[in-house]
């Protein structure tokens, strides 16, 4: 069994997955809840003139962050190197991507010397620990960066909360959120409550063509097309919404209907995945740019915010038994769980192709030996048989 029907397979998925990927992708829960925590020691920060965001990946997590404070008294700016115009009035966030990381040690040293305020995500050794001030954020779960989004996400959005830029996210919420996520992604989830592998089967039928509905959307999809490539080998395509209503040619294309006697040597079809989150000063899903898409793709897979909730509830809940009505999350924790859940479908493409273990696992930025031990025991296994500090699969 190979390709896509090795979706359907849990024993098989699990068999597979020699270097630990579902285990790692399980521990956004646990990410947010330490990370939110380690920023909070940090103390109290003033309102900075700008927030910038440093580092190989700063430009994708700076965007998911910068999606969610629209109102900020002060910008939030994502930048792979830092600005020359750094100073004593600002804020930096370095995120190393690696410990030997020179970009972001550079940077670092850099800010220090011109007076910024600076906080350091890195590994507790190597040049960016050296280079970093008292404010080093060292993960304390172990995920290969490539699956650690979420804590990424959790020091931008912490910080950016300790400075007013952000209403201050309810941690242990969302962190609530990501671990149901993980378990209706969990593989003996049943593939009608499992939208990792819906998503996953989606994407496998063609190039996925990511289409963002929305400006917090675009910035989804700019993840999902990162971590499709890093953890899947996967080479997505990815629009955004203003691009996506401004140019409608490759929406024509990726809209045309399949080819049933098509020779299968032609030119790969497209299959596009439209992702979309509510407005955040309505609430409202429905809005005219996402219906209009949804009108022009009507053969996309949606992935949408809206039933994040559900989803998550409908996999703890025994079969029989009406699922309650779940609160709405908030727009960070939208944003976390859409992460989750493209975390998830790579995760699960990459079984199908054949998964290659990942340049920094198992633990990534994390002291070594701490991969998978923040995974929370009802994320592990529902069951009570089993230890919590069992492995997640």
């Amino acid at each position: 069994m190979t390709g896509a029907d090795l979706l359907f397979d849990p024993v098989r998925l699990a068999a597979d997955d020699r270097h630990g990927l579902l285990p790692a992708a399980a521990t956004a829960g646990a990410q947010v809840r330490a990370t939110a925590e380690q920023v909070a020691a940090l103390g109290e920060l003033s309102r900075p003139r700008a927030l910038v965001v440093v580092g190989a990946r700063a430009e994708t997590t700076g965007a998911l962050v910068a999606a969610c404070a629209t109102s900020a008294a002060a910008p939030i700016i994502a930048v792979p190197r830092l600005p020359g115009w750094i100073g004593p009035l600002d804020v930096v966030v370095v995120l190393a991507a690696a410990s030997d990381d020179p970009i972001a040690a550079r940077a670092a040293d850099t800010a220090q010397r011109r007076g910024a305020t600076v906080v350091v995500r890195g590994a507790t050794t190597g040049p960016v620990a050296a280079a970093a001030p008292a404010g080093l954020i060292v993960p304390a779960i172990g995920a290969p960066e490539a699956l650690a989004e979420s804590g990424r996400c959790t020091v931008v959005a912490a910080v950016a909360a300790a400075l007013g830029l952000l209403p201050a996210p309810d941690w242990a919420a969302a962190a609530d959120l990501l671990d149901a996520i993980a378990l209706a992604c969990h593989p003996q989830s049943e593939p009608f409550v499992n939208p990792a592998l819906a998503l996953a089967a989606a994407m496998s039928a063609g190039v996925p063509l990511l289409v963002g509905a929305d400006p917090v959307a675009d910035a989804v999809t700019r993840h999902a097309e990162t971590v499709l490539a890093e953890v899947a080998g996967v080479a997505a395509g990815r629009i955004t919404s203003a691009i996506a209503m401004a140019s409608p040619v490759a929406l024509r294309r990726a809209a045309a209907a399949r080819d049933l006697f098509a020779d299968p040597d032609d030119a790969p079809r497209m299959q596009p995945v439209l992702v979309s989150a509510p407005d955040l000063a309505s609430g409202e899903f429905d809005v005219p740019v996402g219906r209009a898409l949804r009108q022009a793709l009507p053969g996309a897979f949606a992935v949408s915010t809206d039933d994040l909730g559900s989803d998550a509830q409908r996999s703890m809940t025994e079969p029989g038994v009406p699922t309650p009505a779940a609160a709405a999350p908030d727009p960070l924790a939208c944003v976390l769980g859409l992460v989750s859940r493209f975390d998830f479908a790579a995760t699960y493409l990459a079984l199908t192709l054949g998964s290659l273990p990942l340049y920094d696992g198992p633990d990534g930025l994390a002291r070594r030996g701490s991969a998978r031990t923040g995974v929370r025991a009802a994320v592990v296994d529902p069951t009570p048989s089993r230890e919590p500090d069992d492995d997640w699969r």
